[in-house]
């Protein structure tokens, strides 16, 4: 059963949310978490999967880099604003029905302020945010993981971390990240790890 959702906005850190997703996949097991280009099936209702993403999971960490909140749409509308819009569809549906929300900053990006934000997801401004920086990603992923086995117990059974000094390797495509101890040690080929796809809206 899914429990943790990864949301993100396409043009805005994508690649971080891939990265993020799959270095704690490593740490938990993948049928943790969801990330929609990792996780919807070809031929399946992308709408409906979403949703039932959502709705299945114990906490949503909402990824937000610098342009996050200014993404715009071929009319120039900020897509936040739009009531279509995935990435805020689906905090909003994870706030109606009381799934914690965790803001995940990355590098530099700016904590969000409620006038800046929509109706309905102004409570995204308010919610405690965890930072993930390149210059410490394996401390603030280690801190991350923690913090998540905190917010949902049930991920200390899922917790598949090797012992320390140990190295477990995977590969996506031509991906290859290697984990010692629950940290990156490798490198990443962005262009064959992601599977982007644009038709929700990100």
């Amino acid at each position: 059963m899914t429990t943790v959702f990864v949301n993100y906005r396409t043009s805005d850190e994508e690649n971080v949310a891939a990265l993020l997703e799959h270095a704690l996949s490593e740490r938990f097991a993948s049928d943790v978490f969801f990330r929609a280009a990792k996780s919807i099936k070809p031929g399946d209702d992308f709408e409906e999967a979403l949703l039932r993403g959502v709705r299945r999971s114990s906490a949503l960490l909402a990824v937000i880099g610098p342009r996050w909140l200014e993404v715009r749409d071929e009319h120039d509308v900020r897509k936040i604003d739009k009531a279509s819009d995935w990435v805020r569809r689906e905090i909003v549906e994870a706030f109606d029905l009381g799934i914690r929300v965790v803001p995940v900053l990355i590098g530099e990006a700016e904590p969000l302020r409620k006038d800046a934000l929509p109706a309905g997801l102004e409570r995204l401004a308010t919610c405690q945010y965890v930072r993930l920086r390149s210059r410490d990603m394996e401390a603030d992923l280690d801190r991350l993981a923690t913090t998540l086995i905190e917010l949902v117990p049930e991920l200390r059974d899922a917790n598949v971390v090797p012992p320390a000094g140990s190295t477990v390797n995977n590969a996506y495509g031509n991906a290859r990240v290697g984990m010692q101890a629950g940290t990156i040690v490798g490198d990443i080929n962005f262009g064959d790890f992601l599977a982007r796809d644009e038709r929700d809206g990100r």
